[in-house]
């Protein structure tokens, strides 16, 4: 027990001291006083948010009150979100459908698309490996090949498909249909993308890859694409569709016959060479259509010599390359196909080309499919007399 002080009372403890001794805080309301707002009596800056405690002798302290005060709620970091783009059919706009993840989807993956020009590679992103599933998940993403994506809208565009190979497979070339549609047919169909591989990893549907190294002087690398020149393109082609395939190579001009010479020669083991050297030969004297190749083999079967094929002429001062010409006959042969000269442009361009030939000196003789088809005879008849009455005219193999 504390004993007595100096003056005879008793030896309180110091706080109970303090606190008998303390003053009454005028900022508190006195005892039996009415009651006020619960905060009426609160020092500013004192709100619904903090209870006021009075400790007598001690200054006033503030204890905040549980949870947290919207004011502190509203500075919180927020994640970022980015509003996503639209998908454009044509594949010159955005990445991803609005209404990802409450309007905005992760920017990051976003700014992968874009550097990808629509493509990521899970591999170049591992942090972006549980974002790609669950967007795939959601619909919003495609995977093209094994960790190669792209946004749903845009799966269709076949360079994208082409470009995904590069990204899924380092060593995959490029060969068949896609190579021709990169090469010489530009609006071929590549429903089925063909490429080769030393590896010969399996693909998803919509991709055949066959196991085969493609020699690399017959490799071309462009915009990041790795793909068979025109001439083995062809080559590929050929065996199956036929000899229009080289014909349409040669009319581009993305090859030469003896550049697909030199291609079969680099891939003398392949199966299917030996159908593919029989059109090369048939194609040696480099017709560009069907049609022109019939008239060839109609000419060299009569023995009718003399004679070039798509050769240069120059009449009224302007110069034509013409499908058949007998120089020194001054002949020449123009063969009217089912699909190369049926447009307008096409049709007003031949009327005015073979004017011009013919106020030069030429003769000009126009065939079409059905009398190469219907009516050989007749057509190498007047192929002799033509290039007879002329200043020169063929020989003929006897």
């Amino acid at each position: 027990m504390p004993g007595a002080d100096r003056a005879g009372r008793p030896r309180l403890h110091p706080g109970l001291a303090r606190r008998a001794d303390a003053r009454p805080d005028p900022r508190l309301p006195a005892r039996g006083a009415a009651r006020h707002h619960p905060h009426a009596g609160d020092p500013p800056g004192v709100g619904a948010g903090a209870a006021a405690h009075r400790v007598p002798g001690r200054r006033l302290r503030l204890t905040p009150a549980r949870g947290n005060p919207p004011d502190r709620r509203a500075r919180r970091p927020q994640p970022r979100r980015c509003a996503p783009a639209a998908v454009d059919g044509s594949g010159r706009a955005g990445f991803l459908p609005p209404g990802a993840h409450g309007g905005g989807v992760n920017p990051d993956l976003v700014q992968a698309l874009r550097e990808g020009d629509g493509l990521v590679r899970a591999r170049e992103h591992p942090a972006l490996r549980s974002t790609l599933h669950r967007e795939r998940a959601a619909g919003r993403l495609t995977r093209l090949l094994p960790g190669v994506y792209c946004p749903t809208g845009r799966r269709a565009e076949p360079l994208l498909r082409l470009r995904a190979v590069g990204l899924w497979d380092r060593d995959a070339v490029l060969v068949g249909g896609a190579a021709a549609r990169l090469t010489f047919w530009p609006d071929r169909r590549t429903d089925e993308v063909e490429l080769a591989s030393p590896r010969g990893l399996s693909a998803p549907a919509g991709y055949r890859v066959s196991r085969r190294r493609v020699p690399l002087e017959l490799v071309v690398e462009r915009g990041g694409l790795r793909h068979a020149c025109a001439a083995l393109a062809a080559l590929d082609l050929a065996a199956s569709s036929g000899p229009e395939v080289i014909d349409r190579c040669l009319r581009a001009r993305a090859a030469s016959l003896a550049e697909l010479h030199r291609a079969l020669a680099l891939t003398s083991q392949r199966p299917g060479n030996r159908r593919r050297r029989e059109l090369l030969h048939d194609s040696r004297d480099e017709p560009w259509s069907a049609a022109e190749r019939l008239l060839h083999q109609l000419l060299r079967e009569a023995g009718v010599v003399g004679w070039r094929a798509n050769a240069a002429v120059v009449a009224g001062g302007r110069r034509f390359v013409v499908d058949v010409l007998f120089a020194d006959a001054r002949v020449v042969l123009e063969v009217d196909g089912r699909e190369f000269h049926s447009s307008a442009e096409a049709f007003e361009s031949d009327r005015r080309r073979q004017n011009l030939l013919v106020l030069d000196g030429w003769t000009v003789l126009r065939f079409t499919w059905r009398m190469l088809t219907v009516e050989p005879d007749a057509v190498l008849e007047a192929v002799v007399r033509a290039t007879a009455a002329g200043p020169g005219h063929p020989r003929r193999r006897g």
